[in-house]
């Protein structure tokens, strides 16, 4: 006998009464637990993957919690610019004089346009700063206080656009605090605020973030996809990545401000270039993977013609910039500081240290034991994260391997901490994920009275207090420079105002030592006197100025002075010798 068919208003009733077994639900959040298909052959129950629907909000709390959030994200800057706030006073160091006196030697108009076109005589190609840096040499000129707030205030804006980055891309609000304050005060990057030239990397990292946030959001389908408060709830156990819906997902507003965010990120420095290998590995990671079940074809495609733009713009740039930084750099660093060769990967080992032990000012190429056994650490949960984390964690991992590639091409001996800037951001992500999972392992273990946030909140404020002491501490390695030449500048600005032109100002048994210095020298001569008007040498014994002296007496004008005790003296009776 045959079984009867089920009409479809039958298989709505059967499921009526299963669910009516069960108890009454809340209307939020939904969940369909079985689903009735209609065969001929009688009923059969097929399990479905529940869907989570998070509820919404009522417009009163999320306002509160919007609330709530910003005013922990100001808690945030306000450490952070406590932490720097001692380096306001610092003066500028020696390759800030690099850009005072190039600047300084131009109007404020004649700069901006000269930048865009190649014509203002500094090695590289950042026609974005160049207003910026006219403005400031223009109105504030010596005083090194301004220059500090302003890069201050860029290093308190590219905090808050990386946790609106992990934000965006964990859904996880408190985290991206959490990440926020480690990126702020982290001691990797020490001396990279406290540098007034550093002011080109700061601005460029504005840029940098907002184009992987817009390429975040545009992959997640648009800003309202990870922002309510439970959605961190419904990630996806598989895969720890936000369970979000993909019918929004490529919103074009998005896509065409990260893609707007990356020129102007090309036109304020070199490194921004790399952001197309990170979104990149973005689209890869949180669109192509999740997509190709799907369809492998299509996935590809779509992932082509995504990150197809960014490439257009980044290959011709690197190409001109290249070229622009080798022909017009008179100084010879670009063609003797960097370029491609074996020891790119040393440099990396040492970035790895660097991020793993900050515990102290080193520079390249030393690495202390304790370096290598983070190094390798680092390694290690890096290549486990690849194969076992997250698309959102091994993106984060990828981006940290690509922001510090363009300064390992430095040679060995000049790296310093400060190249690590770029990739401290998504590192700090890191470190935020792997608190959070520390914090659940130990909730397990504390009594269930406590605060269920409290081993999170107690890991932050341990990693706050070892990190913002080191921090401050190897901040006074710039403090210590910029004195030695405060007291260089404030001496030749009060005693020489005025130099012939040829004249050389000689430094006897000054700190001013090293290939770098030699420059700088040059440069705090060009910034006082104009370009090309007198020479600053250093030399480290009297009998190596003396005979230095000797080999110069055909120049119209020396200078000879002699460092003792961190102050100058005029050697002899201190006056100009013909």
């Amino acid at each position: 006998m045959a079984r009867p068919r089920h009409h479809p208003l039958a298989q709505k009733a059967i499921e009526a009464v299963v669910i009516g077994a069960a108890g009454s639900f809340p209307p939020a959040p939904r969940v369909t637990i079985l689903s009735l298909t209609h065969r001929p052959r009688g009923v059969v129950l097929r399990p479905r993957a529940p869907r989570f629907h998070p509820p919404m909000m009522p417009p009163q709390v999320a306002c509160a919690s919007s609330r709530r959030w910003l005013l922990c994200l100001l808690a945030v800057l306000a450490v952070v610019a406590a932490v720097y706030a001692p380096t306001v006073d610092d003066y500028f160091g020696g390759d800030d004089f690099m850009v005072l006196g190039p600047v300084r030697a131009m109007g404020p108009w004649e700069l901006i346009w000269k930048a865009f076109l190649f014509r203002d005589g500094i090695p590289y190609w950042r026609p974005l700063v160049s207003p910026l840096y006219a403005a400031e040499v223009h109105l504030f000129w010596l005083r090194p206080w301004p220059y500090h707030v302003v890069v201050i205030g860029l290093h308190l804006v590219n905090v808050a656009l990386l946790a609106a980055v992990a934000r965006a891309l964990t859904g996880r609000r408190w985290l991206a605090l959490a990440a926020a304050l480690i990126f702020g005060i982290h001691p990797a990057k020490t001396t990279t605020v406290p540098m007034v030239s550093s002011t080109v990397e700061l601005f460029a990292m504005v840029w940098y973030l907002l184009a992987v946030l817009c390429c975040v959001r545009y992959v997640r389908g648009g800003a309202g996809a990870t922002l309510p408060v439970d959605r961190e709830r419904s990630a996806d156990a598989s895969t720890g990545s936000v369970a979000t819906s993909t019918d929004g997902l490529g919103e074009a507003r998005w896509y065409w401000l990260g893609l707007g965010a990356f020129v102007l990120g090309l036109l304020s420095k070199e490194s921004v270039a790399t952001a197309a290998v990170a979104v990149s590995a973005l689209f890869f990671f949180l669109g192509f993977v999740p997509e190709r079940r799907a369809g492998v074809g299509r996935a590809l495609t779509r992932l082509a013609l995504r990150a197809l733009p960014f490439w257009l713009l980044v290959l011709p740039y690197a190409a001109l910039t290249y070229r622009t930084e080798r022909a017009d750099d008179p100084t010879g660093i670009v063609e003797a500081m960097y370029f491609v060769g074996p020891h790119i990967a040393r440099n990396l080992w040492w970035f790895l240290a660097r991020l793993a032990v900050p515990a102290d000012v080193a520079n390249g190429p030393t690495v202390s034991d304790g370096g290598h056994v983070g190094a390798a650490l680092l390694m290690v949960l890096g290549l486990l994260a690849l194969a076992r984390g997250s698309n959102a964690t091994r993106f984060l991992v990828v981006w940290t391997l690509v922001a510090l590639t363009p300064l390992a091409l430095w040679r060995p001996e000049y790296l310093v901490g400060r190249f690590t800037y770029m990739a401290t951001a998504p590192y700090a992500i890191l470190l935020a994920l792997a608190g959070a999972w520390a914090a659940a392992r130990l909730a397990g273990l504390l009594p269930a009275r406590l605060p269920r946030r409290a081993p999170a909140l107690g890991l932050l404020v341990v990693a706050t207090v070892l990190a913002a002491p080191l921090t401050i501490a190897q901040n006074r390695e710039r403090t210590r420079e910029g004195q030695t030449y405060r007291v260089l500048v404030q001496y030749l600005r009060r005693s020489y105002p005025d130099l012939p032109e040829g004249s050389e100002v000689v430094l006897e048994n000054g700190v001013w030592r090293g290939p770098f210095h030699a420059v700088f020298l040059n440069s705090v001569a060009d910034t006082l006197y104009g370009p090309g008007q007198v020479r600053i040498v250093n030399v480290e014994k009297v009998e190596q100025a003396q005979q230095s002296l000797a080999q110069r007496r055909h120049r119209p004008r020396a200078v000879e002075l002699r460092y003792e005790e961190g102050t100058l003296a005029p050697e002899g009776d201190g006056k100009s010798s013909d």
